[in-house]
């Protein structure tokens, strides 16, 4: 495994040069098509992580490599970590197996809180795991994927534990049913509805989440938001997706793997290239 794993750092040091220089997307695809013939864990991994935390992967999870050997969305980590402080409230959707929620757990103390949203059953009973075997008492995890809507929907199962998407319509052969809620209603029954950092990678499924949340973020004018960009995901909703976002008042971009090189999203979205992540700041 020792050999996969040297293959797969070499991998992710590609992908990641070519988020920095923004090479055409099918780098990233080569890569990770080859990645993902390497053969996987077989059991379970424990995987340590920054403030002494460990976090428990499942079996047979390909992007299980990317935790182990340190290179899991290296940039975004740092900036999250450089965000977050002491008594904030973080929100993570679309946690997986809580990566970001225990690195959060850590940074915003006992006098901060963190949000954690996790649709798929599988993910949501790891999640659980790592809060508990890192005892993190300032965690709300839940098992609902965050939408335009509260009740229910369905969840396209892929082969990538960390890549499942909410559909509307079980119009696929592999989905489930899983609970839906909006970020407003979620909040509504909160005393705090402080919320200082939302981090979202969710599959394409951004901008409904968007769309439930705009009470909080019309209530937290200094709000920052993390989000995936995929120019293949969000190609049907990419000019609805920019738009919801600067009537919600989010007009400065950056692109965290081009060293925060700003944008402006009335010029559009950098879809030159392949998934990179966002950091978006309202005016």
């Amino acid at each position: 495994m020792r050999f996969f794993d040297a293959l797969w750092r070499v991998g992710l040091r590609v992908i990641n040069l070519g988020k920095r220089l923004n090479l055409p997307g099918a780098v990233q695809r080569l890569a990770y098509y080859f990645a993902g013939n390497f053969p996987s864990y077989k059991a379970e991994v424990l995987v340590k992580l920054p403030f002494g935390l460990t976090m428990l992967v499942p079996p047979s999870f390909p992007g299980a490599r990317s935790y182990v050997t340190g290179f899991y969305e290296p940039e975004v980590t740092n900036l999250l970590l450089s965000k977050l402080k002491q008594g904030m409230t973080f929100v993570d959707i679309g946690a997986f197996v809580g990566y970001y929620t225990l690195l959060g757990s850590k940074c915003v103390g006992s006098s901060g809180k963190v949000y954690s949203f996790e649709p798929h059953p599988v993910n949501y009973a790891y999640l659980l795991k790592n809060i508990k075997i890192n005892r993190c008492s300032n965690v709300v995890a839940v098992n609902k994927a965050v939408s335009n809507f509260t009740g229910s929907g369905y969840l396209t199962i892929d082969k990538e534990a960390d890549h499942h998407r909410v559909t509307f319509q079980p119009s696929y052969a592999n989905t489930i049913e899983v609970q839906t809620i909006t970020l407003d209603d979620f909040f509504a029954s909160c005393e705090n509805t402080q919320i200082d950092l939302i981090k979202m990678d969710i599959e394409g499924h951004e901008i409904f989440a968007l769309q439930g949340m705009k009470e909080i973020v019309r209530k937290n004018p200094n709000l920052q938001l993390i989000m995936e960009f995929d120019p293949h995901k969000q190609k049907q909703h990419m000019l609805s997706l920019n738009t919801l976002l600067q009537e919600l008042g989010f007009v400065r971009g950056y692109v965290i793997e081009r060293k925060l090189r700003e944008f402006n999203l009335r010029e559009g979205f950098p879809t030159r290239g392949g998934v990179i992540n966002l950091l978006l700041r309202r005016t």
